[in-house]
């Protein structure tokens, strides 16, 4: 998320689809499965024909088939599970309509695992279905709930009932995954599930071992304070910032020790794992190196493009509306892929979007699923200006992917990099067919969409480095967390002060990742690259480009961000002569000027400044006086607009 978006809005993601708050944390039963797997704990084959030990001894796997042993690609396993969708209107999706037991799951279990010590296979993967089914049904009253409480924060009722469902998920997890441990050994269970599910899957349920009760303990308090983190959020206390660095240092505490109980050196390990990621930490040690190198420069000059655009102020004072909103986001979608306008006529005719302007909601923005219906809902509390219609384009952009994918939570990967092009890269893509709607103010518009995007990359990798050095110190104190955001901030040629939107708030306490799901953040950075490919990729090649961006939409519920990359045949955003293609200032100069906007190169007005002072400086004193004030005037002048023209991104 780029500096644009940050204020308190980005409290929670406009993310992967889902929300972070902590009550869509990894371990909850809707989400373990899916997440752990996606962490790529376990190696991939193709072929499972091997020796596995049961109760009853050792029992070889045997190899009936190719087909009985070869977990399906990517085409096959769509096909392999149908979606359905129910076309039920917001309005009339009841919650406790939704609700799973436990005892049902564990009955369903105790099916499950008759039928395969029976040699029943064709009975052992009707019985993982329903497993799916009401999987999806649980998390879908999960997030009903969640949507209702983000609608009205002050509404006990529907935070009570999250606290207890978030109880039953861990319950029902650890239930649903040593069950499946046992039963995968069973020969007809593999025989059954090998062929319906992605390569690894097995392996996972092989290895799974439950939570024990210190671990849980540690989870409860991790959700309790981050609500409260939540709570103190909306409220901006006057002891915000005492209390927020109290909450994020028992955090950081709380998930050292998680991360050792989980069998993890740290929890910086441990978070690459549970996001999914199939990058290394020396991956993203280079990255920073590169975007230091090639995207701090360009952010720069598209920065001092912005400051000469004439339409930015009024921008800000031009209201929008819900209805406004709506026409433009439709349109555009309409125009870039059928697909895209059928969700969009799905999501209007189900209302299931909240644009509303509510003293009652929460300041935030978000997507979140709904598996059990086939659809997904997005939450947002619109700002009245232009960036509204980028925050829509970003969330439609995830209910769009939820839409087109049909593989079921319990084992989706849910790639958050992947999620996050969904919404980056349709955002970039509406450039191109918003210019009607925009009118004389779309090169500026263009710009400013542009610069949020290399301020995301720089922010992704800003906060991830911030973070890593955090929980890599020991008996750390604010203070000293103080001084080291403010010594990364400098790597990246960021002013602290520019980052902070609260008198004597530092920004990193404003940026809820931090607390919610900490180093989450660089996947805006990797996200928003690949996305600026498929936009540069546009300006010359549409239909390819379109075509890149629709294949990825359904492909982060199987594959993780460099499996899909490599798929197809994007730029590696970890090779550097790859990323300096994304980033080719000639590229972007080339895009803007096709909007008649001047690219400026330099900051003319800073040297300018300079000049000023230094001419009258006719002796050493008043001459560092003179180059003292020009600093400070040309910091000030780049502070006011970058506060000018920030504005929500998630």
């Amino acid at each position: 998320m780029g500096k644009l978006g940050r204020r308190l809005k980005n409290t929670a993601s406009k993310s992967t689809g889902s929300k972070t708050t902590a009550l869509k944390k990894a371990l909850s039963a809707v989400t373990a499965a899916a997440v752990i797997i996606s962490a790529g704990l376990f190696p991939r084959f193709n072929v499972y024909a091997e020796s596995m030990t049961t109760e009853a001894g050792d029992t070889r796997i045997e190899e009936d088939s190719a087909a009985d042993n070869i977990s399906p690609d990517f085409d096959q396993l769509r096909s392999l599970w149908v979606k359905e969708y129910k076309d039920v209107p917001f309005s009339e999706r009841n919650p406790e309509d939704l609700s799973v037991s436990i005892e049902e799951i564990e009955a369903l279990l105790d099916q499950m695992e008759e039928a395969a010590n029976e040699g029943n296979s064709n009975e052992v993967e009707v019985r993982f279905r329903v497993l799916c089914d009401l999987y999806d049904k649980f998390k879908t009253q999960y997030d009903i709930y969640d949507v209702l409480y983000y609608q009205n924060m002050s509404n006990e009722e529907y935070q009570d009932k999250l606290s207890e469902l978030e109880q039953v998920s861990a319950d029902m997890s650890d239930l649903v995954m040593q069950r499946l441990k046992d039963i995968v050994m069973i020969p007809a269970a593999r025989e059954a599930l090998i062929p319906i599910l992605p390569e690894g899957t097995i392996e996972y349920f092989e290895e799974y071992e439950p939570y024990d009760e210190k671990y849980k303990d540690l989870l409860a308090r991790e959700n309790d304070l981050v609500m409260e983190y939540n709570d103190l959020s909306v409220e901006m206390p006057d002891n915000f910032a005492q209390r927020a660095g109290e909450i994020y240092l028992e955090l950081l505490d709380i998930r050292k020790a998680q991360a050792v109980s989980l069998g993890y050196n740290d929890y910086i390990e441990y978070s690459y794992d549970a996001y999914g990621r199939d990058y290394t930490g020396e991956d993203l040690e280079k990255l920073y190196e590169y975007v230091k190198k090639y995207v701090a420069p360009l952010e720069e000059e598209i920065l001092n493009t912005l400051r000469n655009r004439d339409d930015v102020d009024a921008l800000f004072e031009e209201e929008t509306t819900e209805e406004g909103i709506w026409s433009v986001v439709g349109n555009a979608v309409s125009k870039i892929d059928p697909s895209l306008k059928g969700s969009f006529d799905r999501m209007m005719e189900l209302s299931l979007a909240d644009n509303s302007v509510s003293d009652e909601k929460m300041d935030v923005g978000f997507t979140t699923f709904f598996p059990y219906y086939g659809d997904a809902y997005i939450f947002n509390s619109p700002y009245g200006y232009f960036q509204d219609y980028y925050d829509m384009f970003h969330e439609f952009g995830h209910f769009n992917a939820e839409l087109q994918s049909n593989i079921p939570y319990l084992f989706s990967v849910d790639c958050l990099d992947i999620a996050e092009v969904n919404s980056q890269g349709l955002e970039l893509l509406s450039i191109y067919y918003t210019e009607d709607d925009y009118g004389e103010s779309a090169g500026t518009l263009a710009t400013f969409l542009i610069y949020e995007k290399l301020e995301s990359v720089i922010d992704g990798c800003l906060y991830d480095e911030f973070q890593k050095r955090v929980y890599n110190e020991q008996d750390v104190t604010i203070d000293r967390i103080n001084e080291i955001y403010d010594e990364v901030c400098e790597e990246y040629g960021m002013d602290p002060e520019d980052l902070s939107y609260e008198p004597g708030v530092p920004g990193w306490m404003t940026v809820s990742h931090n607390f919610q799901q900490p180093f989450y953040y660089v996947s805006y950075a990797v996200s928003s690259l690949t996305s600026l490919d498929i936009f540069v990729e546009a300006y010359d090649d549409r239909e390819g480009a379109i075509e890149d961006y629709l294949a990825l939409v359904p492909a982060g519920a199987v594959y993780t961000y460099c499996e899909a990359i490599e798929r197809y045949g994007l730029r590696d955003i970890f090779d550097e002569d790859e990323i300096k293609e994304i980033l080719d200032p000639e590229k972007y100069t080339r895009i803007l000027e096709s909007y008649d906007v001047e690219v400026i190169e330099k900051d003319y007005d800073t040297i300018v400044i300079l000049l000023i002072s230094v001419l009258p400086a006719l002796h050493l004193i008043s001459f560092v006086a003179a180059l003292i004030f020009a600093i400070v005037t040309i910091s000030r002048s780049k502070r006011k607009l970058k506060q000018a023209i920030k504005a929500p991104r998630s």
